[in-house]
């Protein structure tokens, strides 16, 4: 019977109460436990996807923080068949107020290798009135597709109703066309040192020529945030589980004195 029901979670993908009958219908003269059948699916699930197990203390976190001050955001998006996680955003409410006040200027970075689960860290910053770069919001992705970023973009736009003046990434294209959708009156500049890498049509989008057009607080590129992201990187790598990133990553932004390393560029 066992080996019935890991070929249903595995195979078929199926929960209890889709197995449930399909085994009283094989094993008509034995009894079936619905709580024995759950934890031998439970059980059969983390084997098959040790990530989970993981994702889901990641997330109990976040909503335990969240329980103890609602003002955080913490939305995530799961995969509609197998339910594993693909995106998970968060902000802190230090990190909300952050972004209210300071949201002429966020700059976008997307680093690798910085979990076992091989999830990609996004975060976005802000420069404040001190021409610090502040942290404002977190997010773990699967991929870059559209779809993805998109979600990403919505969500935080959903949860902050903020809309910023100007918005640095690097040359992704799945992000860019994400960034235009979400935010159609914000202006969006590409890193200097991406322009080389690729043939850019819309010279708009060009940095140096567009800086002196808007303000910009002087910022040209994603550099203040990839600086951001090799002290973080520094502290985390890809055999790194999802809880420890976390809270090496509260940690990162609990401690106000990193910010004396990102000067104005």
């Amino acid at each position: 019977m066992l080996a019935d029901i890991e070929k249903y979670v595995i195979q078929g993908r199926m929960d209890s109460a889709f197995i449930y009958p399909l085994l009283k219908h094989d094993y008509p003269d034995q009894p079936i436990y619905k709580k024995d059948l759950y934890n031998a699916v439970y059980q059969f699930c983390q084997k098959n996807n040790p990530g989970d197990t993981d994702a889901s203390q990641m997330l109990e976190l976040l909503i335990k923080w969240k329980d103890f001050d609602p003002l955080w955001i913490v939305k995530l998006r799961l995969d509609p068949i197998s339910k594993k996680l693909k995106s998970l955003l968060w902000m802190s409410p230090t990190q909300r107020e952050l972004y209210n006040k300071y949201n002429d200027i966020t700059i976008i970075d997307t680093t690798y290798n910085t979990n076992r689960f091989q999830m990609m860290l996004c975060i976005m910053a802000v420069i404040d009135n001190n021409y610090k770069s502040r942290i404002v919001a977190f997010a773990i992705i699967d991929d870059e597709t559209l779809n993805t970023y998109q979600w990403l973009f919505d969500a935080i736009l959903t949860e902050t109703g903020i809309s910023p003046k100007v918005i640095f990434t690097d040359s992704d294209p799945s992000m860019i066309q994400s960034i235009k959708e979400i935010y159609p009156d914000t202006k969006h500049l590409l890193s200097v040192k991406y322009l080389s890498d690729i043939l850019y049509i819309n010279k708009e989008s060009w940095t140096i020529p567009w800086i002196h057009k808007k303000f910009t607080t002087g910022a040209q590129s994603t550099q203040r945030i990839e600086s951001i992201n090799k002290h973080i990187y520094d502290k985390v790598d890809r055999a790194t589980s999802l809880c420890d990133l976390l809270l090496s990553i509260k940690d990162h932004v609990k401690n106000e004195k990193h910010f004396e390393y990102f000067e104005l560029e």
